[in-house]
């Protein structure tokens, strides 16, 4: 049964000179992580570019929900390899990988649990985080959620994933604008090239979409043969 409760996703990051990071975070019923309080009504204004929200909301809260990662990874290049041990929900998944995709995993986790109004429609998928996730598992993930928040919500439409297509571009804007601000804060290329990893998966999102339903639809029909 679904409750509303708490969630905790710690993970343990192993840097090459052996220093271990230990990363919790943990998730409100809202998909807000560690402390952050449920968002008024005015504290999720969305404005019509990340400028617009820094202003309103005195800085940009993606942002700042990974600046403290990327401190952590600024003496990493792309080229180092780390080990990751990531535990949610009663599951353990290890991987020995390049820096930024394990950054890139975490950032997006935190990114979408911030509290950043451009990043609404991707809140949820942060409660069933799937760390490492490949580019067809976000995109069919996403259209799953998706079409339960439009239901939850009752503006189900004919073409329902016009709009996530325009969620997944919200989220192209946001990398860059976050993008941009680590330029200032890393002198290595790791994180950056973290941020270039969840582009990826945005502008695979954006156009992935379509291609996803042509490959699942010999799943989805009722043929056996």
């Amino acid at each position: 049964m679904f409750q509303p409760k708490l969630r905790l996703i710690s993970y343990k990051i192993t840097k090459p000179s052996g220093l271990v990071v230990h990363i919790p975070v943990q998730l409100n019923e809202r998909g807000l992580a560690n402390g952050l309080e449920n968002p008024s009504q005015s504290s999720e204004f969305i404005g019509e570019n990340c400028q617009a929200c820094d202003q309103y909301h005195q800085g940009c809260k993606a942002e700042r929900a990974i600046a403290p990662v990327v401190d952590s990874f600024a003496v990493l290049h792309s080229t180092d390899e780390v080990s990751a041990d990531v535990d949610t929900e009663g599951r353990t998944i290890a991987v020995k990988s390049p820096a930024p995709r394990v950054l890139a995993s975490l950032m997006g986790l935190l990114m979408a649990s911030s509290g950043c109004p451009r990043l609404i429609p991707f809140r949820a998928m942060a409660l069933f985080h799937q760390p490492f996730a490949t580019a067809e598992e976000n995109v069919v993930r996403a259209a799953g959620f998706w079409l339960m928040r439009s239901s939850s919500q009752g503006t189900l439409v004919d073409n329902p994933y016009e709009a996530l297509q325009e969620a997944w571009e919200m989220l192209e804007d946001v990398n860059r604008h976050v993008s941009e601000k680590l330029l200032t804060r890393c002198s290595t290329d790791v994180s950056s090239n973290g941020i270039a990893y969840l582009d990826v998966l945005a502008k695979i999102g954006t156009f992935g979409l379509e291609s996803a339903l042509e490959v699942l639809h010999p799943a989805f029909s009722a043929r056996t043969h």
